[in-house]
């Protein structure tokens, strides 16, 4: 919420529509995933003349607010430039609709929506999608009116999502209530846009009782543990609802340190772990990238899995995840071999893991200290450098050393960052294998700012 009794949650106010949706990604993705304002209105003008449907400035411009609101387009308005982010440039590619649903998972469970969203001027800790998502969990199927009820018992009278919840199915008049919340300024959480868009993709389905909507039995059984891990209220502030804050991020971290001894053991049982998905990622050296990825403006919120590990878990996660990439590359996985561009005459002699022994000692100390890099790779003609970033769900950001940094600036073509992201999904629980990118000549990043989400700097 915001402030008690106010209504400072926007939701979008664009149709919902899946077409509009997916034409605003692909425009910017057949233009390398870059756009000043006025030619991506043009064509967005285009398509709208097309499908008969108002092309005013208004309309034009609201048609590019869901997918900005769920994190696939980033717009710099500093320089009127629309960007596709890391999310949209994947979902452009995708080849079915259930690796689309994965990835708009991805971004519920990354993204801010309540406040700092890049779609709507919003300035509220509720997280809408996630609510309407969580409801479905909790109740089966719900109504627009029940979700709107909710929103605005959240936002504006301050409750918890369960005296929310209570609060509905005691309502005795539905119609006085909606009145009743319409005078206070809450009308607008009646029209949310959001179930069209979840309902296009095919993430919720209408239910037997009209007007009801409840989730598709694939999304029920595949994403139930990741919407119950939701945090809908992403308050930071000491009030009445914080000791069930405190206890839902404790269950949370104590399921994420489950979850991660899980993959471990895993690793422990030499059971056959799943080959990722494999995207390779070359960043351009021009200042307007076409993969400019405008990640410190991603806003990330407590439902980032991964500030919830212990230090230790922390070490464990960036360890397994070396261990993984090592395994791959002394099985030949093809892909990773593919993307340290190998000359035709040249063959890897030895794969040098600094830390590998590390789970047979209690105490290990980080061997990768002072190397700039996790693996060494020598060849009959040359040593390549391999960095691990490691992350349990899908965060795109990460952070590099001063050594790193270093030796990303002195070896340049000879140095390799790879990305692996879910890597929770090696268990079998989870359909889809975790996700590597490989990237060439990393520090090339820093030539673009919009790459940076932060940096620490000594004077």
């Amino acid at each position: 919420m915001g402030r008690k009794g106010s209504v400072n949650l926007v939701l979008p106010k664009n149709s919902g529509d899946l077409s509009f949706f997916e034409s605003s990604i692909s425009i910017l993705f057949k233009n390398g995933g870059q756009m000043d304002s006025d030619n991506f209105y043009q064509r967005i003008e285009t398509i709208l003349a097309q499908k008969e449907v108002g092309i005013d400035p208004t309309s034009i411009i609201h048609k590019t607010v869901l997918p900005r609101y769920f994190g696939l387009i980033f717009f710099d308005k500093s320089n009127s430039l629309y960007y596709l982010t890391n999310f949209g440039f994947d979902y452009a590619q995708s080849k079915s609709r259930q690796k689309k649903i994965d990835i708009i998972f991805d971004v519920l469970s990354t993204s801010s929506f309540g406040r700092n969203n890049n779609g709507v001027n919003s300035d509220s800790n509720v997280e809408p999608p996630l609510v309407f998502l969580k409801m479905l969990i909790k109740k089966k199927s719900i109504s627009i009116f029940h979700f709107g009820c909710v929103l605005f018992y959240l936002e504006v009278l301050g409750l918890s999502f369960e005296e929310s919840l209570k609060k509905v199915n005691d309502l005795k008049n539905e119609i006085e209530e909606k009145k009743t919340i319409k005078d206070q300024g809450g009308g607008k959480f009646f029209d949310p846009k959001i179930h069209i868009f979840f309902e296009s993709l095919k993430i919720i389905k209408k239910s037997k009782t009209r007007g009801f909507y409840e989730l598709e039995e694939n999304v029920l059984k595949e994403y139930d543990d990741d919407i119950n891990s939701f945090i809908i209220n992403n308050s930071v502030t000491k009030d009445s609802n914080s000791d069930n804050i405190i206890r839902t991020n404790f269950l949370e971290q104590k399921n994420l340190s489950v979850l991660l001894r899980n993959v471990i053991d895993q690793f422990k049982s030499h059971k056959k772990l799943k080959d990722p998905d494999h995207f390779l990622h070359v960043p351009k050296e021009k200042k307007d990238s076409t993969r400019s990825v405008s990640l410190k403006k991603v806003t990330t919120k407590i439902n980032k899995k991964s500030n919830s590990f212990s230090e230790k878990e922390r070490f464990d996660l960036g360890w397994y995840g070396e261990r993984y990439i090592y395994n791959l590359l002394e099985n030949e996985f093809l892909p990773l071999i593919s993307d340290l561009k190998l000359q035709t005459n040249e063959n890897i002699v030895e794969i040098i893991w600094f830390n590998k022994g590390f789970d047979d000692e209690k105490n290990w100390i980080d061997k990768s200290i002072g190397k700039g890099c996790d693996i060494l790779i020598k060849t009959n003609l040359r040593e390549l450098n391999l960095e691990v970033k490691n992350s349990f769900d899908n965060i795109s950001f990460f952070t590099v050393t001063t050594n790193e940094l270093r030796s990303m600036n002195e070896n340049r073509q000879d140095y390799f960052l790879i990305k692996i992201n879910k890597f929770k999904n090696l268990l079998n629980a989870y359909k889809n294998p975790p996700e590597i990118r490989t990237i060439q000549d990393p520090i090339k990043i820093l030539n673009n700012i919009n790459h940076v989400k932060s940096v620490t700097l000594y004077v």
